[in-house]
């Protein structure tokens, strides 16, 4: 099956997901409202940070061991389940900690949703590792399910809550952490053992060996998500209330919706580029940044245009002072896809430092915007913050793209109708057999 298939398979199962995510975010943010809704995003930052961190990249490093330097698949994924979910039960354990020595500043925080929190650190990461398991061997299928299945079953529990007006930010979290996490986990096992043998004795040498690689593959992704909780708490602390960070998180999700799609495949085009060599590499590259930045483009333009039905639609009246938000941050939706999409290229190739500087210029620029912007704009000058940001990353990408592998920038950024019909074709075509 070629890669365009494969990532058809990804891309159609993200948009049934997207489907079910806007279900899911109609029931929570009518169930819990701006400020419930704030809250829940920043405990939800707050958890990938933790699961990002203690996890030293590890999982997405396993890929690379798979693939470049053809490790046997058992031993490099039970070594990396043992070693990893180690560390990060114990950033767990001391995330969870903090957050009971200072419930207030995250509304209210008890010790049963703290062994929530803790399920949900624990069981995302695992889920993830299985995940990755399945991207080293290119199986696109059975990475659609592990991530498709959990959403299906966590929200039509939301469902169940919302109808029985019992959901709250507590009990969203507590079905996050048993479903979505913990279920994931289940279907990647299962997926798993068709593959690799759990008889397997985990290797340390294994794991010191991908540190290099993890610790930097880490450092992008902890910056990633770093510099959204960093936002958060920037705008938390100036408005003094979760009620801005609840419009600015409906905002974010709205103009990020098209990015989706570009992460569903980036650990396809990982394990796929980390074979490719070469103008082989080069004109694969190429081609499926052009179809990123054509789709991304169209559904920016219908994001910016249709921003407040859509609000209304998605989020309720209540929600309307995001709409400015939305028109702002969807402006640089297009190179913030473009930067994801670079980033697998990198890490295919031992070059994941070239992310790190990214996604840290990006941080050194919009944190200081954030702290400047804030307190006048609240959630609009968060947003003004964020774009700049992807701008500045998108170009440094793009910039270390050319620089590096070649790759031209008028194949990337000129539409190209030829890219996107060969593209569809191929998904078609994949559908009828």
């Amino acid at each position: 099956m070629s890669l365009a298939k494969k990532g058809g398979i990804l891309f159609g199962a993200t948009l049934i997901q997207l489907v079910i995510g806007v279900v899911q975010v109609m029931i929570l943010s009518r169930a819990l409202g701006p400020e419930g809704i704030g809250r829940l995003t920043l405990l939800r930052q707050t958890f990938m940070l933790t699961i990002q961190t203690a996890g030293l990249g590890l999982s997405i490093a396993m890929i690379h061991c798979i693939n470049k330097r053809q490790i046997d698949a058992s031993v490099a994924f039970v070594s990396t389940l043992f070693f990893s979910t180690q560390f990060v039960l114990i950033g767990g354990v001391i995330t969870v900690s903090l957050l009971l020595c200072f419930p207030s500043f995250f509304g209210s925080f008890s010790l049963l949703l703290g062994t929530g929190a803790l399920l949900y650190i624990l069981a995302t990461h695992m889920k993830n590792v299985t995940y990755n398991l399945q991207a080293a061997k290119l199986n696109a299928t059975k990475m659609a399910l592990i991530r498709l299945v959990p959403v299906v079953l966590t929200v039509t529990a939301f469902c169940f809550l919302y109808l029985f007006r019992m959901l709250t930010v507590n009990r969203a979290v507590m079905v996050e952490a048993v479903l979505l996490g913990s279920l994931g986990v289940v279907v990647g096992i299962y997926f798993a053992k068709d593959i690799v043998s759990f008889r397997t004795i985990p290797r340390w040498s294994i794991i010191r060996q991908n540190m290099r690689l993890g610790s930097q593959a880490m450092m992008t992704d902890i910056g990633v998500v770093a510099g959204g909780w960093l936002t958060i708490m920037i705008l938390k602390m100036c408005s003094h209330d979760f009620h801005q960070v609840g419009y600015f998180s409906r905002g974010l999700t709205l103009s990020l919706l098209v990015g989706q799609l570009v992460v569903s495949v980036a650990q396809l085009l990982y394990a796929r580029w980390s074979k490719l060599e070469g103008d082989a590499r080069k004109e694969s590259v190429e081609n499926t940044l052009n179809f990123v930045f054509i789709i991304s483009l169209i559904g920016s333009i219908g994001i910016f245009i249709f921003a407040k039905p859509l609000v209304l639609f998605l989020f309720g009246a209540s929600f309307l002072p995001a709409v400015q938000a939305t028109r702002i941050i969807v402006l640089g939706s297009c190179l913030f896809n473009i930067t994801r999409t670079v980033d697998p290229l990198f890490r295919s190739n031992n070059k994941a430092y070239l992310s790190v500087i990214i996604v840290m210029v990006g941080i050194a620029v919009n944190i200081p915007l954030a702290l400047l912007l804030a307190p006048p704009f609240r959630a609009n000058g968060s947003a003004i913050a964020f774009l700049i940001s992807n701008i500045v990353m998108a170009v440094l990408a793009l910039f270390f793209a050319k620089s590096k592998y070649g790759i031209s920038l008028i194949r990337v950024l000129h539409p190209s109708p030829r890219v996107v019909v060969s593209v569809l074709r191929q998904m078609r075509r994949r559908r009828n057999s």
